[in-house]
Formats: structure tokens, sequence, C-alpha cells
């Protein structure tokens, strides 16, 4: 059923990260100067902190009574309950700064600890994925047209696809692991927000972000539009994510399919 409160949230939302996608687009291709928050696999521009101050603004002026969680912010709310925005304004700051042309803002609201509605937005891509359960599915809008999403229903490592990230200087023990599960393709793309709306596209049936560095705002607009469409996320352990937790990083990987029972074979292998 459609909740008319998530719905208007919806609309708002996909307002908000279309702007955020035009500052970003103005800052796409031009010289940047380049800050690292703690090495260099986690650089930071100043379209990274323009987006962010534009969206936290909106969200509180459209949402007052709202807490708000984002990378580029510091500032913790005091609880993790009630309604809660999580936001990464620029999803693959790396891929962003490199020209390439898959990074996204990702925006979603958390209700008492679930992903309520979820907005990502590739602006290079001209594509959105958006939605939730409670606003009726998920949904694309690519070059101005809109189609719902049905997700995949492939049941099995082999026939499957997954989408795995950009080739990295990073050393994750995981990678090498993944790469040896027998998917029936391999594609690489950037964004994780990006990864978890391809997949309630059908594009591809799992994906795992192998950065130990992955937090809330990473999972929480994907996972509602993915949820939408009978896919699920958890962590590599099948552990549901924990929203509430007053931590803003998981403590464990993240990992999700397009559907419970390629999940289960996914995290078989995850964990052999």
């Amino acid at each position: 059923m459609i909740n008319n409160d998530s719905q208007k949230r919806l609309e708002k939302t996909l307002e908000i990260a279309s702007l955020a996608g035009e500052i970003l687009m103005k800052h796409w291709k031009t010289t940047l100067d380049i800050t690292y928050k703690k090495d260099e696999f986690d650089p930071v521009t100043i379209a990274d902190q323009e987006s962010d101050d534009y969206i936290r603004k909106a969200i509180k002026e459209a949402f007052p009574e709202d807490s708000i969680l984002s990378e580029e912010n510091t500032e913790n709310p005091d609880s993790f309950d009630g309604k809660v925005w999580m936001i990464d304004p620029l999803d693959d700051t790396k891929a962003f700064a490199e020209g390439l042309d898959c990074f996204s803002v990702s925006i979603g609201c958390v209700v008492d600890g679930r992903p309520n509605i979820g907005v990502v937005y590739a602006p290079a891509r001209s594509t959105f994925y958006f939605g939730g359960l409670s606003v009726g599915g998920a949904f694309m809008r690519k070059n101005g047209i809109e189609q719902k999403l049905e997700g995949s229903s492939r049941s099995t490592i082999t026939e499957s696809r997954i989408i795995v990230g950009l080739p990295s200087k990073a050393i994750r023990p995981l990678n090498e692991k993944v790469a040896n599960i027998p998917f029936s393709q391999f594609i690489e793309d950037g964004s994780i927000c990006i990864a978890l709306g391809r997949l309630a596209a059908g594009d591809a049936e799992c994906t795992i972000n192998t950065n130990p560095r992955v937090s809330k705002w990473d999972s929480a607009a994907g996972q509602a539009i993915i949820e939408a469409v009978g896919g699920i996320v958890t962590d590599i352990h099948d552990n549901p994510l924990d929203y509430t937790q007053t931590e803003r990083n998981w403590e464990n990987l993240v990992a999700a399919s397009a559907n419970p029972k390629i999940h289960k074979e996914f995290i078989v292998h995850l964990n052999a």
C-alpha cells in the first residue's frame, strides 16, 4: 500500500537529488583540488562539500523535525530512531575526480531503523533509481523516460552476474575470494549506490562493497530501492543491517542480491 507521506518525501528527494547532481556536474571534468580525509583512498573535493551543504540545507527546510546523517559532515543525530536521512553527496569521489561517469548522489530516508525510501542519481548517466516498499515499488528514470523495475529472478550463482568495483590499488582481502566465485559475468562499475540501483533494474544479481569503510549512507537508499523488488541487503554474515546503531560505519562488509535464494548461495561463498 502506498503511503502518502512517503510519496511526498520521495518526490521532494528526487528534486533535491536532481539539484545536487547539477552541482556535481558543474565540477565534473574540471581541475579540482583534492584533499584526503584519512589516506589516498579517501579523497574529498569541493564538489562533495557543496553537494553536502545543499542537500542538508534542503532537507532541514523541508523536514525540520527529521535527523540527518551525511558522509561529509561530522554531526551525528542524537538518536537513530524515528526518521533519519542518510546522505552520500558524492559516492565514488575517486571516479568523479578521474572524469569517470560512475559517481552518484545517494539520499535515503530511514524510519525506525528501516530504509523507507531511497533515491540514487547518477547525473553523468542521466539516470535515477528510486523507490521503496512504501511507495509501491522501485523505478528508474533515464533521460526522462520512467519505468518500473522488477529486479531479477535468476537464482543460482552460475547463471548470475555480479557488479564489482573498479580496479583499485587498495589491498582488500575479500576481492580475491569474490573473483573466485563462479558467476557467469563480472561487471565493473564505480559507486556502490549505483550498483544497488542496477540490481533493482535487473542488470545483475549480486554486488558487494569490499571497502572496509562502508557506512550507513552507502547502503540506506539502495536498500530501500532493492527491497522494493524483492531483493535483500545484509552484512557478509547474512545479518540484517541495524540502522539504529550509534556507529556511522558498518562493522562488517555489505552484500546485496536480487532475491533471497541467490543471496543465501552468495553468502555461503563469501564465508567459505
